[in-house]
C-alpha cells in the first residue's frame, strides 16, 4: 500500500450511484478507448440483493457499465466464478439476482474461460483462475462491503479471491483451516492479477458471519480506489478493526508475501 495511496468514500445509494461511478472514474483515470475491459462482481449465490447484502447489487454493476460504454472500449465482459451452493450456475445466479439485466449482453461465465497457474503460498498447488481476468487490458473489480468469518473482510482483495474457478475456493476454506493460513491465498490471488480500478458497494452491506450472513446494515456508501490493499485498510477502519486484526491486511503491509 503506497503512502500516496488516495480512497474515495462517497455517500450513495442505489438511485444515486450513477453520480459515485462518475466521481470514481473522474478521480481515477483510465485508459479505456480500445481496451478490453472486464469487469467483476461479486456473486456468491442467488439473492435479492435489496434486501440481502450478498452479492455486488444490479444498479452499482449497470452504473458502471454505463460509464464504460461512453469510454470506447474494445470490448466490455462482466462476470464472476460464483460460489457456494451453485457452483458452475453462473446463469442462475445472475438471472435471479438482476445482475445478468444489468449486465446485458457483456455477461459471460467467466469460469468457462480458464488458465492453470502455479501458487507457492499457503499450498504449492495449481489452480485454474479466470483467463479473461488474466488477460484483460482493464481490470474493474466490484467487491461489496462483508465481513467476514474467517477473513474478517471480504473487500476489495478478498473479491480477487474470485478468480479461482468453481470449487477450488471451497478446498482452500477447508484446508487453510487458520485465518493467517487462509490469508496466503487471498493474497497469492490478488498478486495474480490485482484490479486496476476497485468501485465497492457499500450502501447495503453484510456484517456478521459472512461471506453469506442474513445480517445487513444500510452504510449508504461506495468507495474507490486504485490501490485494493488502501481501500480495505479504510474498510476495516470504517467496521471497527484495527489494521493489524485482518491477517491479509497484516501481510500486505509487511510486504513479507
Amino acid at each position: 500500500m503506497g503512502s500516496r495511496s488516495k480512497v474515495f468514500v462517497i455517500e450513495s445509494s442505489y438511485d444515486t450511484c450513477a453520480e459515485a461511478v462518475a466521481r470514481a472514474f473522474a478521480a481515477f483515470p483510465l485508459e479505456i478507448s480500445g481496451k478490453n475491459v472486464v469487469v467483476k462482481v461479486n456473486a456468491l449465490r442467488a439473492c435479492n440483493p435489496d434486501r440481502e447484502a450478498i452479492v455486488t447489487h444490479p444498479a452499482l454493476v449497470k452504473a458502471v457499465i454505463d460509464r464504460l460504454e461512453t469510454m470506447a472500449p474494445k470490448q466490455i465482459i462482466v462476470g464472476d466464478s460464483v460460489g457456494t451452493e451453485s457452483y458452475g450456475n453462473s446463469q442462475h445466479i445472475f438471472d435471479s439476482t438482476g445482475l445478468a439485466d444489468a449486465a446485458g449482453p457483456y455477461y459471460r461465465n467467466l469460469s468457462l474461460n480458464l488458465e492453470t497457474v502455479t501458487v507457492e503460498k499457503p499450498f504449492k498447488r495449481k489452480v485454474a483462475v479466470l483467463k479473461d481476468v488474466l488477460d484483460a487490458d482493464v481490470y474493474v473489480s466490484l467487491p461489496k462491503m462483508k465481513t467476514h468469518g474467517l477473513t474478517m473482510l471480504s473487500g476489495a482483495v478478498k473479491n480477487n479471491f474470485g478468480l479461482l474457478a468453481g470449487a477450488q475456493k471451497s478446498w482452500y476454506h477447508y484446508y487453510s483451516e487458520k485465518p493467517e493460513v487462509f490469508a496466503e491465498i487471498l493474497i497469492e490471488m490478488f498478486r495474480l492479477r490485482p484490479p486496476d480500478l476497485v468501485i465497492m458497494d457499500g450502501i447495503l452491506a453484510m456484517e456478521g458471519y459472512g461471506p453469506c450472513s442474513p445480517e445487513v446494515r444500510r452504510v449508504n456508501k461506495v468507495l474507490a480506489a486504485t490501490d485494493a490493499v488502501a481501500l480495505d485498510a479504510v474498510l476495516a477502519r470504517m467496521v471497527g478493526f484495527r489494521i493489524d486484526e485482518v491477517p491479509y491486511l497484516r501481510i500486505a503491509r509487511s510486504g513479507r508475501h
